[in-house]
């Protein structure tokens, strides 16, 4: 009974492997490093978008035609900023999805085989299965982040357009239709059509999407990894059986 307890044990920990070498350190270290680089760069624009957006919103419900013309421009000027610069932090961004998805399919995997062993041998490890479940959570978390400081900045570069068309609006529902209204219609047009988009490279966009392709890619790989696993086990199993007819 204790040697098969063994046996047991150490299959598990060979099946849940945590390797802390200084590669791996090293590794997690940058990517949050560079998180927290995304973090200050893009909190920044947003920042930017949101005061713009405010002083539309202090100017009353008639701001004057250069005032916002001129807020416009910096719109614009802000927008290129940001469609230009977004590339400095491209590769790192694929660098971390790329291990985002290797940590979260190794994790579920993990489970998976944790689950297995629970209904072959009737236990369960409780430091692996929490470890897998943190390393999920932690991944999702990096994720999320990446995603949500980017569509805060579009968030807040939509709202100008709204903004500026509700102003159309209140002067439309007054029949003011003059130059000045047409003007503004324009310009909520203009920032309608220029509206913010985040990539990596073209490869994949990097909105909230990513978080379900992420989930998918993982789960596919999963599965797949599972199947090659149950068909070699059967086939080891019929090449034994064979041998010992």
């Amino acid at each position: 009974m204790a040697l098969n307890e063994i046996l047991i044990t150490i299959s598990s920990l060979e099946t849940h492997s945590i390797e802390i070498d200084l590669f791996y350190t090293l590794h997690y270290l940058y990517m949050y490093a560079e998180v927290f680089l995304m973090k200050t760069y893009l909190n920044e624009i947003s920042r930017l978008f949101n005061k713009l957006n405010e002083e539309i919103m202090h100017c009353g419900d008639l701001p004057k035609k250069d005032f916002l013309v001129a807020l416009c421009n910096n719109h614009h000027k802000l927008s290129l900023i940001v469609i230009r610069r977004q590339h400095l932090f491209n590769t790192s961004v694929i660098m971390i999805v790329l291990h985002i998805f290797v940590e979260t399919s190794n994790a579920v995997l993990s489970l998976v085989s944790s689950a297995r062993a629970v209904v072959k041998y009737h236990r369960i490890d409780q430091i692996f299965v929490i470890w897998d479940v943190l390393i999920c959570v932690e991944m999702s978390t990096i994720t999320w982040l990446i995603i949500k400081m980017r569509m805060d900045i579009v968030n807040e570069a939509e709202k100008t357009a709204t903004y500026i068309h509700d102003i159309w609006n209140k002067l439309a529902s007054k029949n003011q239709i003059d130059c000045y209204a047409k003007q503004l219609q324009l310009l909520a047009l203009q920032l309608y059509n220029s509206k913010l988009s985040f990539t990596a490279y073209g490869f994949f966009a990097l909105d909230w999407t990513l978080l379900h392709k992420i989930i998918s890619a993982a789960a596919t790989y999963v599965v797949i990894l599972i199947q090659f696993e149950i068909s070699s086990t059967t086939k080891n199993s019929v090449f034994a059986s064979n041998s010992t007819v």
